[in-house]
């Protein structure tokens, strides 16, 4: 049997189709197998969640109120404490780190639980200031550990803790704790998770870590933990790993292992990878399409020989049909993405003399002739002219696709199929290669784009990005004739039967081999009566045109609003036989419509005003750092006050604007087509605290909370603390030793809160 990756030049969807199916199916898999522990992982995570919110809905407790599950962590019930502190963690509500802390001062560790210590409270709250990333709690921890290691049921945590101590303040307390469990390893009773060891690989103890990796890769009891120490080991390229993988790739018990150990082998040393894969054909029963698909990625030639020798030779009857899909997939011949031109070019090079070894092509003659496209398309590109170079290899397609059809020579020139199936795709990839700066990313647009219906046949004007020596116009799906100018202008020639009846909706399109196609644009043929009358264009407050995203028009009820036709520089035409129409213009996430628009031989033109948003505190300064956002169908990025002011061009209508200082956020309505300047102020919030008698306190902690609680300051001599915020209504808190009042107000209507403690 023949193998031909492509058909006879025109069956284009053919040919993509073919080009994804089995990659497609591949990635798939791929896909599945790197991030099944990810996913359950993650599927765990969600589980706890939801359990704990399930639990704490029972409490009566907003699960999504921090400030209520904050406040109730001080509850006398453990249980209670129990499901707030883990729910904590698993939300990485990061606001609750100081109540944490505190409950964690108040309990300590029991001195004879009636279980193992991981399962205390103390344990509990330690493990969700790890998943909060706190850094105050490096002693706690070691006591922790210290306390934990006798028990060999504690290792998950104590590995866990070990692993935190080193990452956070880079200190290996916990290696001498958990070594002894992992230098024991795994078993049907018990495990150890190697993932944890992966910080101390950068310490003073990595050769210890190192040789632990080594006896797990090869010995654990957990699959899991013999490929993770392996993937650790190669990453630092360890002395013993080639040793360690090849032994792993024949004989670790689990088949995902095995196939896992030959992935790793490939980054290190690629030439014992594809021996490996050979060898693993002997003996592996499964994974097999990925062995052939490994060995096809190579793309030298004594390897696809190798494999055509297997499959034409039928030494593995159960796998042909797997080897023909292989062969006949030739996304396996792309070259590797960091890959460059040059090197590619040599490699093709390369590949002809190989070729020409096993009589696949001939003679040297025509060798040369390949290697002159070759060598002129290396000098193009490097002299930065990408179409030339292009062209170059499109002259090497061509003229191996014309040897293969030709059967008359054969004795100056030939190529037979298997050398065809290896050269012409890899040909027609460093094309792509050769454009990757400048593939087909978009259509911008048409000229013209339409015409009356009945008129003559017309040549085309695309404009786009990224065309080359093989880009195609199509109409409504029909080929064009195409003449590519440059890699931003094509000219397609259009037939005046292409133009026979009205058309408001015909796809144009742009067709290149192995790109991708990100925009197709709209061609219209009209009635005769219909001209192109309304031009619509946007400028900025200083009179500069500027894009817009969108405009559309409205005929009549029956019709609605259409969309106008984008003439890709950055304006709009309408086309209607209204004599008015109204327009609706669309810029920046918002709109603006003005209604009446004579429509006939005339230019419309909106303008944007320069929209300035001020932040001034309670003097009348203008005060950083404020954000700013506008509503627009959602709150859109206006940005962040400089010298107390932030500026955006935008249409002139009423929108929402949001200012967000010191963590608090206030709103305001304004209509910037009559000011255009919107001024937020913050007021002078002085928070007094007094005694029970009615007499300043002094050295109170005050505090206003905005998604968690927030410093204002110690209070002074006279019992106050002040700080400029936004004025609206917000929480507020006073502490003094194990006292505090809470109390909510609007500093917009009385800028002094007072708090009496008791």
């Amino acid at each position: 049997m023949t193998f031909k990756v492509y058909k006879t030049p025109g069956s284009r969807e053919i040919k993509m189709k073919n080009f994804f199916r089995i990659k497609s199916f591949c990635l798939i898999v791929m896909f599945i197998i790197v991030c099944f522990t990810r996913a359950t992982f993650s599927q765990i995570m969600t589980a706890l969640i939801n359990d704990l919110t399930e639990k704490i809905l029972e409490l009566n407790i907003d699960p999504n109120n921090y400030e209520q599950i904050i406040d109730s962590l001080s509850s006398n019930s453990l249980i209670t404490r129990s499901w707030l502190i883990k729910y904590c963690g698993a939300k990485e509500i990061y606001e609750s780190r100081n109540a944490l802390r505190q409950l964690l001062a108040n309990t300590p560790f029991e001195e004879n639980p009636p279980y193992q210590y991981s399962f205390t409270e103390r344990a509990d709250i330690l493990r969700s200031l790890v998943d909060l990333e706190d850094s105050t709690i490096k002693e706690e921890l070691k006591d922790a550990i210290i306390i934990m290691s006798d028990d060999s049921s504690n290792i998950a945590m104590l590995s866990s803790f070990s692993e935190y101590i080193m990452k956070k303040f880079n200190d290996e307390f916990g290696w001498q704790y958990i070594k002894p469990y992992y230098l024991m390893g795994s078993s049907q009773l018990f495990g150890i998770d190697v993932y944890h060891l992966k910080p101390f690989l950068n310490s003073d103890v990595s050769e210890e870590v190192i040789q632990v990796l080594r006896n797990l890769a090869l010995a654990d009891y957990r699959s899991g933990n013999r490929i993770t120490a392996i993937d650790f080991l190669t990453d630092i390229n360890d002395e013993e790993i080639v040793n360690i993988i090849t032994q792993a790739s024949i004989n670790d018990p689990d088949k995902m292992n095995r196939y896992l150990a030959r992935e790793n082998l490939k980054k290190i040393n690629y030439e014992l990878y594809l021996d490996l894969l050979k060898s693993a054909l002997e003996t592996e029963t499964e994974y097999r399409l990925f062995i052939y698909d490994g060995l096809l990625k190579s793309r030298q030639p004594s390897i696809y020989k190798y494999v055509i020798d297997l499959y034409k030779s039928n030494k593995y009857p159960f796998d042909r049909s797997l080897i023909e899909d292989e062969l006949e997939n030739q996304w396996l011949l792309q070259p590797k993405e960091e890959q460059s031109v040059a090197i590619l070019l040599d490699s093709l090079s390369t590949s002809l003399n190989q070729l020409y070894a096993f009589d696949w092509i001939g003679n040297q003659n025509f060798i040369q002739q390949l290697n002159s496209y070759i060598f002129n398309s290396k000098n193009y590109y490097q002299s930065n002219d990408t179409i030339s170079s292009a062209s170059q290899m499109r002259l090497f397609s061509a003229e191996i696709d014309k040897e293969l059809r030709d059967s008359t020579d054969l004795i100056n020139k030939f190529v037979n199929q298997d050398a065809w199936n290896f050269l012409y795709p890899q040909a027609l990839f460093i094309q792509q290669k050769i454009n990757s700066n400048s593939l087909v990313d978009s259509l911008i647009s048409l000229n013209p784009s339409s015409v009356q219906a009945g008129s003559n046949g017309f040549t085309m004007i695309i404009k786009g990005t990224g065309f080359n020596n093989q880009s195609e116009a199509y109409w409504d799906g029909y080929t064009l004739n195409t003449l590519v100018i440059s890699d931003t202008i094509l000219q397609a020639v259009v037939p005046s039967s292409n133009i026979v009846v009205e058309n408001d909706s015909i796809v144009i399109s742009v067709f290149s081999p192995i790109a991708e196609m990100k925009n197709d644009l709209t061609f219209k043929v009209i009635s005769e009566q219909q001209n192109l009358n309304l031009l619509v264009t946007l400028t900025n407050s200083q009179g500069t045109q500027i894009p817009a995203s969108n405009v559309m028009y409205y005929e009549s009820a029956a019709g609605g609003w259409k969309d106008a036709v984008n003439n890709g520089d950055g304006t709009f035409t309408v086309i209607t036989t209204k004599p008015t129409v109204s327009i609706r213009m669309f810029y920046e996430y918002a709109n603006q419509t003005v209604h009446n628009v004579p429509a006939q031989n005339n230019t419309y033109t909106f303008q944007t005003v320069n929209a300035s948003v001020q932040l001034k505190n309670s003097s009348g300064n203008l005060i950083d750092q404020g954000t700013v956002q506008y509503y627009a169908g959602a709150w859109r990025t206006f940005g962040t006050t400089s010298n107390g002011v932030a500026y955006k061009e935008l249409l002139p209508i009423n929108y929402s604007f949001r200012m967000i200082y010191e963590y608090v956020l206030l709103d305001k309505q304004q209509d910037i087509s009559t000011n255009s300047t919107v001024t937020f102020s913050t007021v002078l919030c002085t928070v007094k605290v007094t005694k029970a008698n009615g007499q300043p306190l002094s050295g109170a902690s005050t505090k206003y909370y905005s998604g968690a609680w927030r410093d204002i300051g110690l209070t002074n001599a006279n019992g106050e603390a002040a700080k400029e915020l936004l004025p609206k209504s917000i929480n507020f808190r006073a502490a003094s030793g194990n006292v505090s009042q809470d109390k909510q107000q609007d500093i917009g209507v009385n800028n002094l809160v007072e708090i009496q403690l008791p």
